[in-house]
């Protein structure tokens, strides 16, 4: 999970914020110059689900990826809200997850949490936000 594929660039800590932006410029969401964090237009398929992608960048450098299950039934909005729709979203994270990286390092709080030499994946669920999403934390050293 280290690499995401999108459109046959591998998204990962090596990629940079210039070549983000020069290759993806009119896949995303408007921003402005500016802005660190990027939101995909359009969902994107990434092993067999459907996801909303934003990523964020400190300076040129990618610092992480969150990843949302974009199925329209596990939508919520201001106008019907629904914690079973989070909860179901999170589940499915979850699942996918574990199917992809086997069983967590840590679960705390019902999150789950796999720790690599390169970074941190995680399957949260934020109550005070009512967000479910799958992080990607990059680790950098002083050395890359």
């Amino acid at each position: 999970m280290e690499d995401i594929g999108l459109n046959d660039i591998q998204i990962n800590r090596q990629l940079n914020r210039n070549f983000f932006l020069q290759y993806f410029n009119n896949k995303l969401m408007p921003y402005n110059q500016d802005t660190e964090i990027f939101t995909f237009k359009i969902v994107k398929s990434i092993e067999n689900m459907n996801f909303w992608i934003v990523i964020g960048f400190s300076g040129n450098r990618i610092t992480y990826i969150e990843l949302e299950n974009a199925d329209e039934n596990l939508t919520n909005d201001y106008t019907n809200w629904s914690n079973y729709k989070v909860q179901k979203k999170k589940e499915s994270h979850d699942k996918w997850v574990k199917k992809l990286l086997g069983e967590p390092d840590e679960t705390s709080n019902g999150n789950l949490r796999y720790d690599f030499n390169w970074g941190i994946v995680s399957s949260y669920l934020d109550p005070r936000s009512g967000t479910a999403a799958i992080s990607i934390r990059y680790k950098y050293s002083e050395n890359n």
